[in-house]
């Protein structure tokens, strides 16, 4: 896996216990039994993840860059 895959790789995971802790606490917050609430959380962080992943894939599947060369003014040009 190329070095920039692997950052977002691990990025997409940090954010993914984010999301988790997050909709879990407000299920929590909101009144619903904790059970629920995991089981809600961990559903839409695994369609997360899903996602994270088939973007990761198009992302590495992008042909590369190509840089743009300058090019150098002609003898007509330069008068």
């Amino acid at each position: 896996m190329p070095e920039p895959s692997q950052k977002l790789v691990n990025l997409l995971f940090a954010a993914l216990l984010f999301v988790f802790l997050g909709l879990y606490i407000a299920g929590i917050a909101a009144g619903v039994e904790p059970e629920i609430a995991m089981l809600r959380a961990g559903a839409a962080s695994v369609a997360l993840a899903v996602v994270g992943r088939f973007t990761l894939r198009m992302i590495e599947s992008a042909p590369p860059t190509v840089p743009i060369k300058e090019e150098e003014p002609t003898s007509a040009e330069k008068e």
